[in-house]
Protein backbone atom coordinates (compact mmCIF):
# COMPACT_ATOMS: atom_id res chain seq x y z
CA UNK A 1 0.00 0.00 0.00
CA UNK A 2 2.57 2.45 0.47
CA UNK A 3 4.28 1.90 -2.52
CA UNK A 4 1.69 2.39 -4.30
CA UNK A 5 0.43 5.28 -2.38
CA UNK A 6 3.92 6.83 -3.44
CA UNK A 7 3.76 6.07 -7.10
CA UNK A 8 0.01 7.52 -6.91
CA UNK A 9 1.43 11.07 -5.81
CA UNK A 10 3.99 11.85 -8.22
CA UNK A 11 0.61 11.38 -10.52
CA UNK A 12 0.16 15.29 -10.74
CA UNK A 13 -0.55 18.06 -13.36
CA UNK A 14 2.69 19.09 -12.99
CA UNK A 15 4.67 15.93 -14.14
CA UNK A 16 2.27 14.48 -16.60
CA UNK A 17 2.98 13.85 -19.93
CA UNK A 18 0.78 13.65 -23.12
CA UNK A 19 2.08 11.56 -25.68
CA UNK A 20 1.07 11.10 -29.31
CA UNK A 21 2.28 9.11 -32.37
CA UNK A 22 1.01 9.40 -35.89
CA UNK A 23 2.45 9.77 -39.05
CA UNK A 24 0.37 12.91 -39.80
CA UNK A 25 2.90 14.38 -37.19
CA UNK A 26 5.64 14.10 -38.98
CA UNK A 27 5.97 17.67 -40.48
CA UNK A 28 5.88 18.87 -36.94
CA UNK A 29 8.29 16.58 -35.66
CA UNK A 30 11.53 19.19 -36.51
CA UNK A 31 13.71 17.45 -33.33
CA UNK A 32 15.36 14.57 -33.32
CA UNK A 33 15.22 11.49 -30.94
CA UNK A 34 18.67 10.99 -29.04
CA UNK A 35 18.33 6.90 -29.20
CA UNK A 36 16.98 6.58 -32.48
CA UNK A 37 17.26 9.55 -34.47
CA UNK A 38 13.62 9.48 -34.99
CA UNK A 39 11.60 12.74 -35.73
CA UNK A 40 10.12 14.32 -32.14
CA UNK A 41 8.61 17.34 -30.98
CA UNK A 42 8.41 18.54 -27.19
CA UNK A 43 6.15 20.76 -26.62
CA UNK A 44 4.15 22.48 -23.68
CA UNK A 45 0.92 21.09 -22.72
CA UNK A 46 -2.31 23.81 -24.10
CA UNK A 47 -3.27 25.21 -20.82
CA UNK A 48 -6.78 24.59 -21.55
CA UNK A 49 -6.47 21.16 -21.09
CA UNK A 50 -4.73 21.83 -17.75
CA UNK A 51 -7.59 23.87 -16.72
CA UNK A 52 -10.02 21.45 -17.50
CA UNK A 53 -8.37 18.97 -15.86
CA UNK A 54 -7.56 20.91 -12.94
CA UNK A 55 -11.08 21.52 -13.07
CA UNK A 56 -12.18 17.93 -12.77
CA UNK A 57 -9.30 17.25 -9.77
CA UNK A 58 -10.93 19.89 -7.54
CA UNK A 59 -14.46 18.29 -7.93
CA UNK A 60 -16.46 17.05 -4.46
CA UNK A 61 -15.47 13.43 -5.55
CA UNK A 62 -19.02 11.58 -5.93
CA UNK A 63 -19.57 9.12 -8.07
CA UNK A 64 -22.10 10.96 -9.74
CA UNK A 65 -19.85 14.13 -10.71
CA UNK A 66 -17.14 11.88 -11.40
CA UNK A 67 -19.23 10.52 -14.16
CA UNK A 68 -20.42 13.35 -15.68
CA UNK A 69 -16.98 15.29 -15.30
CA UNK A 70 -15.50 12.23 -17.27
CA UNK A 71 -18.38 12.31 -19.93
CA UNK A 72 -17.96 15.58 -21.10
CA UNK A 73 -14.55 14.43 -21.07
CA UNK A 74 -15.08 11.59 -23.37
CA UNK A 75 -13.78 9.56 -20.52
CA UNK A 76 -15.40 6.31 -19.77
CA UNK A 77 -13.63 3.68 -17.89
CA UNK A 78 -13.21 -0.09 -20.35
CA UNK A 79 -15.85 -2.86 -20.33
CA UNK A 80 -15.05 -5.43 -17.74
CA UNK A 81 -12.24 -8.12 -18.53
CA UNK A 82 -14.44 -11.44 -19.04
CA UNK A 83 -10.98 -13.19 -18.93
CA UNK A 84 -9.90 -12.23 -15.69
CA UNK A 85 -9.92 -15.07 -13.58
CA UNK A 86 -12.06 -15.49 -10.30
CA UNK A 87 -10.84 -18.66 -8.96
CA UNK A 88 -6.89 -18.81 -8.37
CA UNK A 89 -7.29 -22.22 -6.31
CA UNK A 90 -5.02 -25.02 -6.96
CA UNK A 91 -6.52 -28.55 -7.97
CA UNK A 92 -4.26 -31.54 -6.34
CA UNK A 93 -1.90 -33.33 -8.10
CA UNK A 94 -2.89 -36.78 -8.16
CA UNK A 95 -0.25 -39.07 -6.01
CA UNK A 96 1.56 -41.22 -8.43
CA UNK A 97 1.15 -38.73 -11.42
CA UNK A 98 1.95 -39.84 -14.73
CA UNK A 99 5.15 -38.72 -16.61
CA UNK A 100 3.38 -38.38 -19.68
CA UNK A 101 -0.66 -37.07 -20.46
CA UNK A 102 -3.18 -40.45 -20.29
CA UNK A 103 -5.91 -41.14 -22.41
CA UNK A 104 -8.80 -40.42 -20.19
CA UNK A 105 -11.82 -40.72 -23.03
CA UNK A 106 -12.38 -42.30 -26.14
CA UNK A 107 -15.68 -41.58 -28.04
CA UNK A 108 -16.97 -41.48 -31.66
CA UNK A 109 -14.02 -39.52 -33.32
CA UNK A 110 -12.65 -37.57 -30.11
CA UNK A 111 -9.89 -38.46 -27.86
CA UNK A 112 -9.15 -37.07 -24.65
CA UNK A 113 -5.69 -36.97 -23.03
CA UNK A 114 -5.22 -35.38 -19.36
CA UNK A 115 -1.81 -34.45 -17.41
CA UNK A 116 -1.90 -32.85 -13.99
CA UNK A 117 0.71 -30.55 -13.84
CA UNK A 118 2.67 -30.74 -10.58
CA UNK A 119 5.85 -28.65 -11.43
CA UNK A 120 5.03 -24.91 -11.63
CA UNK A 121 1.87 -25.25 -9.51
CA UNK A 122 0.09 -22.55 -10.71
CA UNK A 123 -3.82 -22.16 -11.49
CA UNK A 124 -3.05 -22.31 -15.05
CA UNK A 125 -3.86 -24.69 -17.87
CA UNK A 126 -3.57 -25.76 -21.40
CA UNK A 127 -5.35 -27.31 -23.81
CA UNK A 128 -4.63 -28.48 -27.40
CA UNK A 129 -7.43 -29.60 -30.11
CA UNK A 130 -5.87 -31.92 -33.08
CA UNK A 131 -8.88 -31.51 -35.80
CA UNK A 132 -8.08 -33.72 -38.20
CA UNK A 133 -9.93 -33.76 -41.54
CA UNK A 134 -9.44 -34.75 -45.35
CA UNK A 135 -10.48 -31.88 -46.27
CA UNK A 136 -7.30 -30.24 -44.85
CA UNK A 137 -4.72 -32.05 -47.37
CA UNK A 138 -7.27 -33.43 -50.72
CA UNK A 139 -5.39 -30.43 -52.81
CA UNK A 140 -3.63 -27.70 -52.80
CA UNK A 141 -6.39 -25.64 -52.83
CA UNK A 142 -8.05 -27.13 -50.24
CA UNK A 143 -4.99 -26.61 -47.43
CA UNK A 144 -4.37 -22.61 -48.96
CA UNK A 145 -8.22 -22.34 -48.12
CA UNK A 146 -7.82 -23.82 -44.63
CA UNK A 147 -4.98 -22.09 -43.95
CA UNK A 148 -6.27 -18.78 -45.01
CA UNK A 149 -9.27 -19.25 -42.79
CA UNK A 150 -6.98 -19.88 -40.31
CA UNK A 151 -5.57 -16.53 -40.37
CA UNK A 152 -8.52 -14.93 -40.97
CA UNK A 153 -9.91 -15.96 -37.62
CA UNK A 154 -6.92 -15.31 -35.95
CA UNK A 155 -7.45 -11.63 -37.25
CA UNK A 156 -11.24 -11.44 -36.11
CA UNK A 157 -10.40 -12.39 -32.85
CA UNK A 158 -8.24 -9.26 -32.67
CA UNK A 159 -11.45 -8.10 -30.61
CA UNK A 160 -10.41 -10.65 -27.68
CA UNK A 161 -6.49 -10.23 -27.86
CA UNK A 162 -5.57 -7.40 -25.69
CA UNK A 163 -7.95 -8.35 -22.88
CA UNK A 164 -6.55 -11.76 -23.05
CA UNK A 165 -3.74 -10.84 -23.45
CA UNK A 166 -3.13 -8.47 -20.12
CA UNK A 167 -5.15 -11.61 -18.69
CA UNK A 168 -2.50 -13.99 -18.51
CA UNK A 169 -4.20 -15.75 -21.65
CA UNK A 170 -3.68 -16.65 -24.92
CA UNK A 171 -4.26 -19.16 -28.10
CA UNK A 172 -3.15 -20.05 -31.64
CA UNK A 173 -4.58 -21.78 -35.01
CA UNK A 174 -2.95 -23.46 -37.40
CA UNK A 175 -1.95 -25.78 -39.61
CA UNK A 176 0.22 -28.33 -38.60
CA UNK A 177 1.42 -31.74 -38.88
CA UNK A 178 -1.62 -32.65 -41.00
CA UNK A 179 -4.41 -31.25 -38.53
CA UNK A 180 -5.66 -28.32 -37.77
CA UNK A 181 -4.29 -27.31 -34.43
CA UNK A 182 -5.93 -24.86 -31.62
CA UNK A 183 -3.89 -24.06 -28.80
CA UNK A 184 -5.80 -22.57 -25.84
CA UNK A 185 -3.21 -21.72 -22.72
CA UNK A 186 -3.59 -19.42 -19.06
CA UNK A 187 -5.94 -19.41 -16.30
CA UNK A 188 -8.06 -22.53 -16.00
CA UNK A 189 -11.10 -20.69 -14.54
CA UNK A 190 -11.81 -18.73 -17.46
CA UNK A 191 -10.06 -20.76 -20.33
CA UNK A 192 -13.83 -21.73 -21.04
CA UNK A 193 -14.58 -18.27 -21.99
CA UNK A 194 -11.32 -17.97 -23.95
CA UNK A 195 -12.77 -21.37 -25.69
CA UNK A 196 -15.84 -19.80 -26.35
CA UNK A 197 -15.00 -16.78 -27.96
CA UNK A 198 -12.49 -18.49 -30.39
CA UNK A 199 -15.14 -21.37 -31.49
CA UNK A 200 -17.78 -18.60 -32.27
CA UNK A 201 -15.09 -16.59 -34.49
CA UNK A 202 -14.76 -20.75 -36.22
CA UNK A 203 -17.97 -21.21 -36.79
CA UNK A 204 -19.37 -17.12 -37.55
Amino acid sequence: PQAISSLLSKLTLDTVRVQFQAKILAERCTQKDTSYDSPMELLPIDPAWLECWAAALRASGTLEESKDIATKMGLHLPPPNPFIPEDLSLKPAPAENPVVPQLLSVESGLSIFHRQDDLFKQPKAQVTFYIYSPYFHQDVSSYLKTALWSQCVEEALQDYAYDAQIAGMGYTIQLSGGCLKLVLSGFNDKLHVLLEAVTDKMVA
